[in-house]
């Protein structure tokens, strides 16, 4: 009895212990979620109410069908999945052109996934904001400003997706967003670039293919330290196939650069690549590409990179690599006018693209992957003039290619859409390209100014500063704001029913009905000679022409500029360059603003005189005359006067300058280029054609030089938009025969 009773306490005791200690040893419980389906419209009628019903954890499955919808998730929802109900037959999300709604956008969720979705006509295709671990894949994105943009994430997944023709931006905009993995994604004539990574370490491009994209490079990545980029493929594209810049730790195989219009494969300041043989090595290679194959800018001494990133294992491919099967039932349906108007109507790519790519990089596993696209459906559909409501679902599944289906019209009258007008098109083309110019002027200056005062860097050094700032993100940004801006309104007012240039309803014919010739008349030798078969391409050529003539003046009026340093002795010095750079900058945004609405005004009808007419050249000479003036006084010594008398293009210029003083700063103390560049102002109503050419010896020369390249930048930047009233100069192609320079049919 007695041991009875000394016995169950130690028991007691000893289960407690136990159960403590198993508490201890245990991992902790895992909440369990039950996750739903949800259907649509089954259980849902609009995707969107499915995502406003869903928790965490829960499938949405969408059926066949055309959703006229702008998908917004942003509640408790981690861990959704958005789904098409068939694979085979995929829903179609349809945006609206012009309107800033994205297909799906997703704010702030952990783990969704979207895969098998067709997303037209909306702004983003699919955006993602501050999302982590998600899942992108089977997804085809057409006719969208941007395919897909991923900003101020990590650890995010894009696979399998499709990004054809955005009409403004790239196809895939990665910014931010550290630990991204890109893997066997095709992406073909986006407006801006096929694939941009900025700001995003350990980035990871596996098997992906840039091909045929506009505007830019295929592949790009910046400041992006541990990227590694293995089996991709860039062909055909607009500028490098790929620019990889500023990335430490960067590892490269099995990349394909081919018959890209400038260099096949760039790597710019990547540490460790100090060669071209560092890149051939990896087994990159490229062909066809007209201003090198491969081409390597050393890194600074010394820079290395402290990242350190996770193995990442490369997906394997969903699809049948051999077979070429194209996405099914894929209608790019697009509003033709707007909501209100009646006609739908829609053209697909009918070529064949195939893409294929084996990757074997030595710290990953080997990649294989293929995709081949093929001719699809056209759909056509009719709708009633009344407003479209916020969701309108096709449920019935899409037809077989060269079928069509019908919604029946409202017994309602139909407006007629009204096509592009010739003279607001011209119009702007001209207001467009000026505005662009500018923009892009403003955003170098403050660059190049930041990195001579030491508040941005670490500073380049001379000859290397432009291509700095093109590649900061913060400035590049600003660009392509602006390069975005030109692409909408040329869209808008020259790009037929819609709206949209380069599809099946422009309206205008680039030579008969505003005056252009059939191939871009190009700038400086830069290689600005698209056809102009469309807008699109007008874009793609006036956007061309401002970016060289731009470049090249910034260039001068900065970038031979020495390191002044922080010594007192150096005021002077920093001064003087601040000034030269900053006045003639000025000086070239008053010109184009004054040349801007010179033909503005032409436009309009009130006045039928070539440009710049007499009082335009009048505001120009008085900005030319402070740009003079103020670089004589700053940078000419102690009697505030340049030595010698400074030549101006424009004769009607008061002689400035010939004090003989002897204490000027010479062009090699300021760091200033030793001969002009060889460039030509076209003639005007006050001067003829005038050679900036010729050797730098004195401030004079400098400030004569500064002021024909700022010149020149302006007359044949805004040319290039005013056809057929100004044919645009053969001095401005850096051509001295004028056959070989195509003039506009009036």
């Amino acid at each position: 009895m007695r041991e009875s009773t000394v016995w169950c306490p130690l028991a007691d005791l000893c289960l407690a212990l136990l159960g403590a200690l198993c508490l201890v040893l245990l991992p902790p419980a895992v909440a369990v979620v039950s996750s739903a389906v949800i259907a649509v419209p089954g259980d849902q009628p609009t995707i969107q109410d499915a995502v406003d019903a869903a928790g965490p954890g829960d499938t949405i499955q969408v059926a066949p069908g055309v959703y006229f919808e702008a998908v917004r998730v942003n509640g408790a929802q981690d861990g959704l999945t958005i789904e098409a109900m068939d694979p085979a037959d995929p829903p179609v999300i349809h945006g609206t052109p012009h309107v800033s709604n994205d297909g799906i956008r997703v704010d702030g969720i952990h783990g969704v996934t979207i895969r098998n979705v067709h997303i037209v006509g909306a702004y983003n295709g699919v955006r993602l904001n501050g999302v982590t671990s998600a899942l992108l894949t089977g997804l085809y994105i057409e006719d969208n400003a941007l395919g897909i943009r991923v900003y101020l994430g990590q650890d995010n997944r894009v696979e399998e997706c499709t990004i054809a023709h955005t009409r403004v931006e790239q196809g895939i905009f990665i910014d931010s967003s550290p630990g991204i993995v890109l893997a066997q994604n095709f992406v073909t004539d986006a407006a801006h670039g096929g694939i941009r990574v900025l700001g995003s370490p350990c980035a990871t491009l596996i098997g992906n293919h840039a091909i045929d994209n506009r505007g830019s490079d295929g592949i790009g990545i910046d400041h992006s330290d541990g990227a590694r980029v293995h089996g991709c493929v860039a062909s055909g594209n607009y500028r490098h196939g790929f620019l990889l810049s500023n990335s430490h730790g960067l590892t490269l195989g099995g990349n394909t650069a081919d018959d890209n219009l400038n260099v096949g494969l760039q790597v710019d300041g990547c540490a460790p690549f100090d060669s071209v043989a560092d890149v051939a090595g990896g087994n990159n290679s490229g062909s066809g590409n007209p201003q090198g194959d491969i081409v390597v800018v050393a890194p600074s001494s010394g820079s290395t990179s402290s990242v350190v990133c996770a193995a990442v294992a490369t997906p394997t491919p969903t699809f049948a690599l051999s077979t070429p099967t194209p996405p099914a039932a894929l209608p790019t349906l697009t509003p033709t006018a707007a909501l209100s108007t009646p006609t739908l109507t829609a053209t697909l790519p009918t070529p064949t693209v195939a893409m294929t790519a084996t990757s074997t990089p030595s710290a990953l596993p080997t990649s294989t992957a293929a995709l081949t696209i093929s001719a699809t459906p056209t759909v056509v559909g009719t709708a009633s003039s009344t407003p479209v409501p916020t969701t309108t679902v096709v449920s019935t599944p899409l037809p077989s290619p060269l079928a069509t289906t019908t919604i029946p019209p409202a017994p309602t009258a139909s407006p007629t859409p009204i096509p592009a007008d010739p003279t607001r098109c011209r119009r702007a083309v001209s207001r467009a390209g000026g505005a662009f110019a500018k923009a892009k002027v403003s955003a170098l200056k403050t660059c190049e100014e930041r990195l001579l005062k030491g508040k941005f860097g670490p500073d380049p050094g001379p000859g290397a500063r432009l291509a700095y700032c093109l590649a900061d993100r913060r400035t590049a940004a600003k660009i392509d704001r602006a390069r975005a801006r030109l692409e909408r309104l040329i869209d808008r007012e020259c790009g037929g029913l819609n709206g949209v240039c380069g599809d099946v309803d422009d309206n205008l014919d680039m030579q008969s009905d505003l005056g252009f010739p059939s191939v871009c008349p190009d700038v400086d030798g830069a290689g600005c000679t698209n056809d102009l078969t469309d807008c699109r391409e007008a874009s793609a050529c006036i956007e061309c022409i401002h970016d060289a003539a731009t470049d090249r003046a910034i260039a001068l009026f900065y970038d031979d500029f020495i390191e002044v340093g922080g010594a007192a002795t150096s005021k002077s010095l920093a001064k003087c360059q601040k000034t030269m750079g900053k006045e003639t900058v000025r000086y070239l945004l008053a010109r184009m603003k004054a040349l801007g609405k010179c033909w503005h005004d032409r436009f309009k009808g009130k006045h039928a005189e070539p440009c710049p007419t007499l009082s335009t050249q009048a505001s120009i000479r008085r900005a030319d005359l402070r740009r003079i003036g103020k670089i004589c006084r700053i940078c000419g010594g102690a009697d505030a006067a340049c030595d010698q008398v400074v030549a101006a293009v424009d004769p009607g210029i008061p002689v400035l300058g010939g004090s003989g003083g002897g204490d000027d700063l010479t062009p090699g103390e300021i760091g200033f280029a030793s001969t002009c560049p060889d460039v030509m102002v076209p003639a005007n109503a006050s001067h003829g054609d005038t050679g900036c050419f010729g050797p730098v010896v004195t401030l004079a020369d400098a400030a004569f030089c500064l002021g024909c390249v700022a010149e020149f930048a302006a007359d044949c930047s805004d040319r290039s938009g005013v056809q057929p009233f100004a044919p645009y100069p053969v001095s401005c192609s850096g051509s001295t025969d004028i056959s070989s320079v195509p003039t506009p049919t009036p």
